[in-house]
């Protein structure tokens, strides 16, 4: 999980530590919007793969299902 959490600060230039994220999970405090999507995008490339769509078809579905955000663009 600590790989996934420098992955995510790299991405989204931010510090979170590990525990914040546990902090998230057990609902005592929620992740900022950009770190939901981040999150999300991860999840639903990983859904999508095991259904069977293809990278081409993955990219539409989750461009399709973002939220707009101005410092996050689309895979």
């Amino acid at each position: 999980m600590s790989d996934g959490v420098r992955a995510m600060n790299a991405a989204l230039g931010t510090n979170y530590r590990l525990s914040r994220v546990r902090e998230w999970e057990a609902g005592k405090r929620q992740a900022s919007p950009d770190a939901m999507q981040y999150m999300l995008v991860i999840v639903l490339e990983d859904a999508l793969r095991d259904a069977g769509l293809n990278k081409k078809e993955i990219s539409e579905v989750i461009r399709k299902c973002k939220l707009p955000r101005k410092n996050i663009e689309p895979s």
